[in-house]
């Protein structure tokens, strides 16, 4: 399950990717280097690594799914190439402390993701203000996002 979770949580977050032009909107959750290649592929491995190495549950990247699209829905920071590692880092961070209370220290994630702990703290205190702080995922919603992860693709109605 951890893989196929993995791979579907990556098509997705792709899938609800915007194809607009780069704004700085925030200056803590856009960081891509333009020239850098952005493919299904390296995203993919992107999260798998955060997850093996932050050893998170599969329960984690379901979370994290919502917590994108929550983002997305209120935030004026695009989801596009520039800025989807490190709004992608910041839930699965989120959601593993949410999931996993005994979940790994920032240092541990910046040094995973060669960020540096300061800079991910304010990346993360500015993922959790634009989501309002809203972490709790009701049955329904987890449901619903459980199916999108790896079965049906459709939303339970």
């Amino acid at each position: 399950m951890n893989h196929r979770t993995s791979i579907n949580l990556a098509k997705y977050i792709i899938s609800q990717m915007k194809q607009v032009s780069f704004e700085i909107s925030s200056q803590y959750l856009c960081f891509m280097d333009p020239f850098e290649d952005f493919s299904f592929p390296t995203f993919y491995k992107y999260i798998l690594r955060i997850f093996s190495k932050g050893r998170m549950e599969p329960e984690s990247l379901i979370v994290a799914a919502k917590y994108v699209h929550d983002f997305s829905l209120v935030s004026s920071v695009p989801l596009n190439k520039f800025t989807v590692k490190r709004i992608t880092l910041c839930a699965m961070i989120m959601a593993n402390s949410f999931v996993d209370d005994c979940s790994m220290s920032t240092l541990t994630y910046s040094k995973i993701c060669n960020i540096q702990p300061s800079e991910l703290e304010m990346m993360i205190g500015a993922f959790c203000s634009a989501i309002d702080f809203k972490f709790f995922v009701n049955v329904h919603d987890y449901t619903n996002w459980f199916q999108i992860s790896g079965r049906d693709n459709v939303l339970v109605q």
